[in-house]
């Protein structure tokens, strides 16, 4: 892991800038401290992909992102990036010009709604965008290694469907 190649595509995440995006690159937690403020004092877990691997997350702070930004990460090796960005809603041109066709296109939930067609998976490039198709515009942005389209599903996908809270009590 070089921390001096990995600064540019940081950098590059950092402004938005996915025009010539080619994957984030391999790097540790410690390796983005120099692009983000990353908040150190509470860390998350989850499941990613279908085989549900265990994974934690910190929160980071970006300029050009109103919300924060969560690094996934498995024994420090930065494993993908995601940004929500429904506080902004800004248009799929305004941040991806031309997009290209995706590898694949999956169904995704927004809240409790599920969306056909609305999860662009640009796998090759370690990209995937959460667009309503219709109106185009974006809700997330997730960033990762460049991998395969299979790979993605099984091991990094983030799975958005909401969970019903029990009513414990009740």
């Amino acid at each position: 892991m070089n921390k001096k190649t990995s600064i540019p595509s940081l950098m590059a995440f950092a402004r938005r800038d996915f025009m010539d995006w080619k994957g984030l690159p391999e790097c540790l937690l410690s390796d983005l401290e120099s692009v983000f403020l990353v908040d150190h004092g509470w860390r998350g877990a989850g499941k990613l992909g279908s085989e549900k691997h265990a994974a934690t997350y910190v929160m980071a702070t970006a300029k050009e992102y109103q919300e924060q930004i969560r690094i996934w990460q498995k024994n420090e090796r930065v494993l993908m990036i995601d940004a929500d960005l429904t506080a902004e809603q800004p248009s799929l041109e305004a941040i991806f010009p031309s997009p290209g066709k995706p590898d694949t296109r999956m169904d995704s939930y927004f809240g409790v709604i599920l969306i056909r067609k609305s999860e662009w998976i640009y796998a090759a490039r370690g990209l995937t965008i959460f667009t309503e198709p219709k109106s185009r515009t974006l809700f997330r942005i997730v960033v990762y290694q460049p991998t395969t389209v299979d790979h993605y599903r099984r091991f990094l996908r983030l799975d958005l469907h909401p969970r019903p809270i029990p009513m414990w009590g009740r």
